[in-house]
């Protein structure tokens, strides 16, 4: 087990740092116009970096990634291929639907736990200040699993992956004095001597009495309050000093690094859009570390070399772009991930009244046939339908009689094949009617949305005496 707190990765530009000598830029060719530019960068950076990061223990060996992608406050979840952690305490139980469950009623008093640490970094773009869960899954981990305990989360919970970032290269020589004594804070545990270490950077990359005195108060709190001092204070500073008295890109590694308090680097992506049912059908077992490399193929291809704009990590890679890039699954693949997973699918079956839950039961694992069933927490009565699924069109049928399989060719009372034409995060269309991954959705969705014509449609209903109004009869797919 390494400990550990969480911290952004830094996004570097290219830099040139700034001469002692009163208006003169520090490094031969630069001009003053550079030289503010790089103190306008130190100040964004600043004011990116959260004030508090993620604390905890990690159990897992986590996937690997050069990305950026800042890391603020919020409650940590580990997995790993046998078990799960809530902020380094255990979550009970054999297998990880069990454990997913245990989430589910631990995680509102954790997230609550660091509610009174979270600030939002001023240059957020995202609305509000969602509370985060910080996802440490293991390398190895696979998609699927990880969805296990991702319906556990509510939606109102934003969700950043975790990853080892190893240290980035320097932009230029003169920067190198700054990664290298940044490299060295890192690595140090001992509270004083790390504060020696950034004293000393200071010294050296400062000529400005504000940040000295910054540093002076924020070396005489306690650990745990240096670095949020230090934050504000340095903001202060750096906004009334000269740029011909800052190494600024010098310094932008050493106030990383301060952030980091004596930790190896941690960097997180956005990881809402992995909630997605696509997703689920896009890639089941695919591993955080083969999608963390995917990732990185994506920012390259997206943002090119990203480490020109210190904070473009955040603009490019957003949920809503990599939902687009890695989760296209067409309506049938993602009908059929959900079959394989025996879960619901919700609609509505009487107008004005609120949606039912239906579940699959395949009939063998990876099969496209098996049992529909009217989940027993509908005030409806017990019904089950058969099933046959194609590519993107679903054969229905039933109800199911006595010892009936979906095999048996009989004249069933409804035989109706329904075509599905779109999906989207919701739901999946049908030529007429819907079908939706979640009960707050069917619900919300308008009253007639989601009802599905036909004798399919009248059977759930709980009436079947009107004339069809679909073909009688359907092939299986």
């Amino acid at each position: 087990m390494r400990a550990f707190r969480a911290l952004p990765t830094l996004l570097l530009s290219t830099v040139f740092a700034c001469s002692p000598r009163p208006n003169e830029p520090r490094t031969a060719g630069a001009t003053p116009e550079s030289c503010e530019q790089q103190r306008q960068e130190l100040i964004a950076l600043l004011e990116h970096l959260p004030e508090r990061a993620v604390a905890g223990a990690v159990h897992v060996e986590l996937p690997k990634a050069t990305l950026g992608g800042n890391v603020g406050t919020g409650a940590v979840l580990e997995v790993d291929a046998r078990a799960a952690w809530l902020d380094g305490e255990p979550l009970v139980g054999e297998s990880h639907a069990a454990r997913a469950v245990r989430l589910e009623g631990s995680l509102a008093e954790a997230l609550d736990e660091h509610a009174g640490h979270a600030r939002a970094p001023q240059s957020s773009t995202e609305p509000g200040h969602r509370p985060t869960l910080y996802i440490a899954g293991a390398a190895g981990l696979d998609v699927q699993t990880l969805r296990t305990y991702l319906r556990a989360v509510p939606e109102t919970v934003a969700l950043r992956l975790l990853f080892d970032a190893p240290t980035l290269p320097v932009s230029s020589d003169t920067e190198r004095g700054g990664r290298d004594l940044a490299t060295r804070l890192l690595g140090e545990r001992d509270p004083s001597k790390r504060r020696e270490i950034a004293r000393k950077g200071y010294e050296t990359f400062a000529e400005c009495s504000n940040v000295h005195e910054a540093v002076r108060a924020a070396d005489s709190v306690a650990e745990d309050d240096r670095w949020p001092l230090l934050r504000t204070r340095l903001l202060e500073a750096t906004r009334v000093c000269s740029c011909e008295s800052l190494d600024s890109g010098s310094l932008k590694h050493l106030v990383a690094a301060e952030q980091r308090a004596g930790a190896m680097a941690f960097g997180s992506l956005p990881l809402s859009f992995l909630r997605d049912e696509r997703c689920g059908a896009s890639m089941p077992l695919r591993s955080l570390q083969k999608l963390l490399t995917q990732v990185e193929a994506f920012d390259a291809e997206f943002a090119g070399d990203w480490q020109h704009d210190a904070l473009a990590f955040d603009r490019v890679v957003t949920d809503e772009r990599l939902l687009g890039y890695f989760c296209d699954a067409l309506p049938g693949e993602t009908l059929a991930a959900l079959q394989r997973a025996r879960a619901s699918v919700y609609w509505r079956t009487v107008a004005g009244m609120p949606c039912e839950a239906w579940q699959f039961e395949p009939l063998a694992p990876g099969t496209p046939m098996g049992t529909w069933r009217r989940r027993a927490s509908s005030s409806s009565p017990p019904l089950s339908l058969h099933y046959w699924q194609g590519s993107e069109e679903i054969r229905v049928y039933g109800p199911q009689l006595q010892n009936s399989k979906p095999t048996d060719e009989k004249p069933w009372e409804c035989n109706q094949n329904l075509k599905m034409t779109g999906v989207d995060a919701s739901g999946i269309t049908l030529e007429a009617g819907r079908w939706y991954f979640t009960e707050s959705a069917c619900n919300a969705a308008n009253a007639s949305e989601g009802l599905v014509p036909g004798c399919v449609g009248r059977l759930v209903a709980g009436n079947t005496s009107a004339p069809e109004a679909a073909p009688s009869e359907a092939k299986s797919p």
